[in-house]
């Protein structure tokens, strides 16, 4: 009869040792899991957002001895994708500034513009909860270039929709508004050639009128 306690105690433990490994390996493999050795001397800072803050080389532009800049964008992600894996994509870094980009890809997705202005207001909320001493800048979605691209699913109408309700949301809500739209259009209204390679993505010239709007925020 011992024998078989011992035995069943020893199932048990294995069975609860795998279950939590399971969840473990789940949770990295789905969720985009990284971590990161925080410096608590250091101002911790956070880009999040989709695949235009993924390609945005911060620690090129931002090379600071007192803060730790850190790039959690992450290519393809839409606003539903950061509130699911909202640990993952900002909470764990505990920091100290969050520049938030996102929206664009749920526009391509057909994702309604009241959807995306609420799930982008609840990203906001659940930063401040987390952490409410946080510093937070929600940047205006970027203009599309359709004339440079085949992917016409976005269009700036909604963007600069979008981009004035959030912008009435953060004025009411103590939160940072930068907007860069009005710096990265043309005359036309799309996004300045000049700027991107591809209609939706920028390039260096593009970044580096990006980095002149953050800059003093990133400072500050």
């Amino acid at each position: 009869m011992k024998r078989d306690n011992i035995i069943i105690g020893v199932l048990i433990f294995i069975v609860i040792a795998l279950g939590t490994y399971t969840i473990l390996l789940r949770r990295a493999l789905s969720s985009n899991f990284t971590s990161i050795n925080v410096d608590l001397q250091k101002e911790k800072i956070v880009f999040a957002g989709d695949s235009i803050t993924d390609m945005y080389d911060v620690n090129k532009y931002y090379q600071y001895d007192d803060k730790l800049i850190v790039n959690s964008g992450i290519s393809g992600y839409a606003t539903k994708n950061i509130l699911d894996r909202f640990y993952n994509v900002i909470e764990q870094y505990r920091a100290n500034k969050l520049f938030l980009l996102i929206g664009t890809n749920d526009l391509a997705k057909g994702i309604s513009n009241s959807d995306i202005i609420a799930n982008i207001s609840q990203i906001l909320s659940l930063a401040k909860e987390a952490k409410p001493d946080i510093h937070l800048y929600l940047q205006s979605i970027y203009p599309v270039n359709c004339n440079l691209s085949s992917d016409c699913a976005r269009h700036n109408d909604d963007i600069v929709y979008i981009n004035g309700e959030m912008q009435k949301y953060c004025l009411a809500n103590n939160i940072t508004y930068i907007d860069v739209y009005s710096l990265l259009v043309d005359i036309d209204g799309n996004l300045n050639a000049n700027y991107t390679r591809d209609g939706l993505h920028l390039n260096d010239d593009g970044y580096e009128v990006v980095t002149s709007v953050l800059r003093s925020y990133v400072e500050e």
